[in-house]
C-alpha cells in the first residue's frame, strides 16, 4: 500500500510539471536562442556588466537595410520606397537614421533656447581669434545668399550669427563625417565603388530573439526584399541585424536537435527491440525517458524562466544517459531467466545505479560550478533529467516487470562481449609483459600528445552562422561605418559634472583618431550634454565679444541689412542670467530617445555613459590615448569575453581535478584503495586520450571541450562501477556485460550524434564526451579483469 501511495505521488509530480511545462511553452517566450545568455557577466565591475547589457540590448533591436543601384537618382528613389515600407511596418518602432520633422522639432525645442551655451568646435575656436566678428558676419552674408537662405531667413531673427545652424552641423559631421549626410528628400545615401547606396537604420519593436518572433520577422524580411527587386531587378538588398543570426541559429539548432533526438531514441528503442525481443521492453525503457524529459523541462522553466535552444539540443543526449538506468535493470531481468524476483534484482542493482548516478551528477554539479549560465542550464536540466528517470525506474519497474523473461537464447551481443572479455581476461593474466609494454606507449602516445595541445579562447567560435549571412552583414556595416560594433567606452565619475567634463576630455582625444581614419565613427553624449563649466566658457566668450562692444554689433549687422531690432533681440538675450542646460531636460525630452540607451545614469554612488566605436582599425592606438585617463576604460565584448573563457578554462581543469579526486575518494571508500583505483583508471586514462588526440590532431582546445571531460568522468565511471560491483558480488558477469554494452552503443550514439551537429557548443562536447566515452567503454572491465588475477 505504501510503495502504491509512494508511486501516486510521484505520478502526481510529473503531471503537475508536464501541465506546468505545456502551459509555460504554450505562452511562448519559453525558448532562448540568444548566444549572449549563455556567456558569464564581466567579472568584478558591476557597473561594466550593467552597461555591457544595456548596449547589447539595444543593438540586439536595430537593424540596418542598404539598397545598392548604379544609376544614384533610382536608388534615392528606392530609398524612399524603403523608408515608407519601414514606416508602415508593425515591426518598425521607429527609423533612426530619419531625422522626421517631429525629431527636427523636438531637437529645436530642446536645444534653442540655450544656443549661446551650447557652441560648435569651431565657433569656439573662433571666438578665441581676433576680431571674431568678422568671421561671423561673413558666414551670416554667404548664408544669406545661400540656395538654403530660406532657412536662416526664418532662423536670423532669434539667431543672427546662426550659432544654432553651426552647432548642429557639428553633430553631424562628429556623428558620421564620411557618408553624404541626407539628400534633398530624407534619404541617407553613400558613393562606393561607382555604385550609390541608399541605406537605412531601424529600432525593432519586438525581440529578435525570441523564436516566436522570428518566423513572423523572417516572412516580413522575405517579402520586403521581394518588393524591392521586383520594383528594380538590377538592385541590391542587404541586410543586418541580430535577427538573421539569431534565426538561422535557431533553425539549425532546431533541425539538429530533431535528429539527434530521434536518432538517438530510435537507435536506443531499436537495439533494445532486437536484445530483449519485447515490445514491452522497448515502452519500459523509454517510460523513464520520457519522465526525465518533463521533469528536466519543467526544472528549467521553474528555475530559469526560459529554456535555450542548445541546452534543448544538449538535454537530447540525456537520452543515452538516463538508457543506463533502465537497461542495466532489464539487464537483470533478461539474464536471469525463469529464476526471477523483481525486488531482489533492485536489490543487486541499487548500489551500481546509485553510485553511478552520484558521479553522474557530480559531473553536472562541477559543470554547474561554470559562470556559465548557458552551461548552468544544461547542468541542471540534465540532472533533473537523470534524478527523474532513476527514481522511475527504482518506483515502476518492480511493479511491472514482475514476470520472468520468455527469451530463451542468449542474446548475440552478449555473446560477442563475452567472447572478447574472456579473450581479453585470458590476454591480460597471460602476457603481463605485454600489457606493461601496452600501457607504456599508451602513456607516451598521451604525454607528447599533450605536449602538443593549443588552446584558443576566442568566443566566435562558439558561432558558425552561414558565409552569406556573414558577407552580408559585413557588406552593410562596410557602408554604414556607423553601423554596429562591439566596442565601447565606459565613463563613470562620482559627480554628474565631473562625468560630463570627461565625455568632453574623451571627445577631444578620440577626434584626432577619427581624423586620422583609426575610427570611422563614434557615438557620444558629449556634443549633446555640455558639462556646465563648457556652458559657462562659452557664455564668457559670447560676452567677451558680444556684449563688450554692442555698438559695433549694431553697426556690422545694420551693414548686411538687418534690423535694429534684431541686433536689439541678440543684445537683450545675451544680458539675461545664465541658466545652466541640464541632464533632466535632456531626459524629459524626446530628442533624447535616440542617444538614450549612452547614458547609464546613477549607479551605486557613481554616474556613467558610454561611447560606442565603430571601425576601430587599431585598438592599440585607443588604449595609449586612454591610459592616463581617470575613469575612463575601453571595453570590447569579443575580447573581454575570450579572456573570461581563458580564466575559466584555467578554473574547469581545476574543477577536473577536483571532481576526479572526489570520485576516486568514493570508489575508495568502496572499493578498497586498489580496486578503487581500477575503477578510477579507465575515466582518467580516457580523458587524457581524448585531450592528447587533439594535441595530436591539431584541435584547438577551449573551454567547452575541458567541461565536457567532467561529462566523460561521470558517465564513464558508471560502466567500471557496474563491473566493480559484479566482481564485488561475485555475481555471473553476464548481466553486467550485457548492460554496459547497451549503455555504451546508447551513449556513443547520442555523442556521435552531437559531434556531427555544427552548432559548436554542440559539436565540441560531442566530440569529446564520444571520443572519450569510447576508451571509458573499452577499459571497462579493468575491475572485472583485476578480480579474475
Amino acid at each position: 500500500m505504501n510503495n502504491r501511495l509512494v508511486l501516486a505521488l510521484w505520478g502526481c509530480v510529473i503531471t503537475g510539471c508536464l501541465i506546468f511545462g505545456a502551459a509555460r511553452m504554450w505562452r511562448g517566450s519559453a525558448v532562448d536562442t540568444s548566444i549572449l545568455s549563455l556567456l558569464p557577466a564581466s567579472e568584478g565591475d558591476p557597473l561594466l556588466t550593467e552597461s555591457n547589457a544595456l548596449l547589447s540590448q539595444r543593438a540586439s533591436h536595430l537593424m540596418a537595410f542598404v539598397i545598392g543601384h548604379r544609376d544614384a537618382m533610382q536608388t534615392v528613389s528606392l530609398g524612399q520606397v524603403l523608408n515608407d515600407q519601414l514606416r508602415r511596418s508593425p515591426f518598425v518602432k521607429e527609423i533612426v537614421t530619419e531625422l522626421s520633422p517631429e525629431k527636427q522639432k523636438a531637437f529645436y525645442d530642446l536645444y534653442f533656447p540655450f544656443r549661446y551655451q551650447m557652441l560648435s568646435p569651431e565657433d569656439r575656436q573662433h571666438l578665441t581669434e581676433p576680431h571674431p566678428l568678422n568671421y561671423f558676419v561673413s558666414r551670416l552674408v554667404g548664408s544669406l545668399y545661400s540656395p538654403t537662405s530660406s532657412f536662416f531667413t526664418r532662423i536670423i531673427p532669434q539667431d543672427p550669427l546662426l550659432f544654432f545652424p553651426a552647432l548642429v552641423r557639428s553633430w553631424m559631421e562628429i556623428v558620421d563625417p564620411r557618408h553624404s549626410a541626407v539628400s534633398g528628400n530624407g534619404i541617407s545615401f553613400v558613393d562606393t565603388d561607382g555604385t550609390s547606396y541608399a541605406f537605412s537604420a531601424v529600432e525593432l519593436v519586438l525581440d529578435p530573439f525570441e523564436s516566436k518572433n522570428q518566423d513572423r520577422m523572417l516572412t516580413w524580411l522575405r517579402d520586403l526584399r521581394r518588393d524591392i527587386l521586383t520594383k528594380s531587378p538590377e538592385s541590391h538588398f542587404y541586410v543586418s541585424g541580430v535577427l538573421p543570426f539569431a534565426a538561422a541559429e535557431r533553425l539549425r539548432t532546431e533541425r539538429e536537435m530533431t535528429i539527434v533526438s530521434l536518432g538517438s531514441l530510435f537507435g536506443v528503442l531499436l537495439l533494445t527491440l532486437v536484445v530483449f525481443e519485447s515490445i514491452r521492453a522497448v515502452i519500459l525503457a523509454a517510460l523513464p525517458l520520457l519522465v526525465g524529459f518533463i521533469a528536466a523541462v519543467a526544472a528549467t522553466l521553474l528555475c530559469f524562466g526560459h529554456i535555450h535552444i542548445i541546452t534543448f539540443a544538449f538535454g537530447s543526449s540525456l537520452i543515452g544517459v538516463a538508457i543506463d538506468y533502465p537497461v542495466l535493470y532489464l539487464a537483470f531481468h533478461r539474464t536471469a531467466g525463469q529464476v526471477w524476483d523483481a525486488e531482489f534484482a533492485l536489490r543487486q542493482a541499487l548500489p551500481g545505479l546509485l553510485l553511478g548516478a552520484t558521479t553522474t551528477l557530480l559531473g553536472y554539479a562541477a559543470l554547474s560550478l561554470a559562470p556559465f549560465p548557458g552551461l548552468r542550464q544544461m547542468a541542471l536540466f540534465s540532472s533533473v533529467g537523470l534524478c527523474a528517470a532513476l527514481i522511475t525506474v527504482i518506483l515502476v519497474f518492480p511493479i511491472l516487470v514482475a514476470r520472468p523473461s520468455t527469451c530463451q537464447a542468449e542474446p548475440r551481443i552478449l555473446t560477442f562481449g563475452k567472447s572478447i572479455l574472456i579473450r581479453t581476461s585470458a590476454w591480460w593474466q597471460s602476457r603481463k609483459k605485454s600489457a606493461a609494454l601496452g600501457l607504456i606507449t599508451l602513456s607516451i602516445f598521451i604525454i607528447w600528445g599533450l605536449s602538443k595541445i593549443r588552446f584558443d579562447d576566442d568566443i566566435r567560435l562558439l558561432q558558425s552562422p552561414s558565409e552569406s549571412i556573414v558577407q552580408e552583414d559585413s557588406f552593410v556595416r562596410k557602408v554604414m561605418k556607423g553601423f554596429g560594433g562591439n566596442q565601447f567606452i565606459l565613463i563613470r565619475a562620482s559627480t554628474l559634472e565631473e562625468l560630463l567634463e570627461r565625455q568632453e576630455l574623451l571627445q577631444e582625444k578620440v577626434n584626432p583618431l577619427i581624423q586620422g581614419g583609426v575610427i570611422s565613427s563614434i557615438q557620444s553624449l558629449a556634443p549633446f550634454l555640455p558639462s556646465v563649466k563648457r556652458q559657462v566658457e562659452n557664455r564668457q566668450l559670447l560676452d567677451s565679444v558680444i556684449l563688450s562692444q554692442p555698438a559695433s554689433i549694431r553697426e556690422q549687422l545694420s551693414g548686411v541689412g538687418l534690423s535694429a531690432d534684431i541686433s536689439n533681440h541678440l543684445l537683450k538675450d545675451l544680458s539675461h542670467p545664465f541658466k545652466p542646460f541640464t541632464v533632466d531636460q535632456w531626459l524629459a525630452s524626446p530628442a533624447s530617445h535616440l542617444l538614450r540607451s549612452l547614458w547609464i545614469g546613477s549607479s551605486q554612488h557613481e554616474f556613467a555613459s558610454a561611447v560606442l566605436i565603430s571601425g576601430l582599425s587599431d585598438p592599440g592606438r585607443l588604449r595609449a590615448s586612454l591610459k592616463d585617463m581617470k575613469g575612463i576604460k575601453y571595453f570590447d565584448q569579443i575580447e573581454e569575453y575570450s579572456n573570461l573563457f581563458r580564466r575559466y578554462r584555467h578554473l574547469s581543469l581545476r574543477l577536473i581535478l577536483a571532481a576526479y579526486c572526489g570520485v576516486w575518494v568514493l570508489t575508495i571508500l568502496r572499493y578498497g584503495f586498489k580496486r578503487g583505483t581500477w575503477v578510477t583508471f579507465p575515466a582518467v586514462a580516457a580523458v587524457l586520450f581524448t585531450f592528447a588526440l587533439y594535441g595530436w590532431c591539431g584541435v584547438r582546445v577551449q573551454l567547452i571541450h575541458c567541461l565536457a571531460a567532467l561529462l566523460v568522468l561521470s558517465m564513464g565511471i558508471d560502466y567500471t562501477i557496474y563491473f566493480a560491483e559484479c566482481a564485488r558480488a561475485r555475481r555471473p558477469v553476464d548481466s553486467t556485460l550485457l548492460a554496459v554494452e547497451m549503455c555504451a552503443v546508447s551513449s556513443l550514439l547520442s555523442f556521435g550524434l552531437l559531434a556531427l551537429c555544427k552548432t559548436p557548443v554542440l559539436s565540441s562536447i560531442g566530440m569529446t564526451v564520444f571520443c572519450g566515452m569510447l576508451i571509458a567503454f573499452l577499459l571497462s572491465p579493468m575491475p572485472y579483469w583485476e578480480s579474475v588475477l
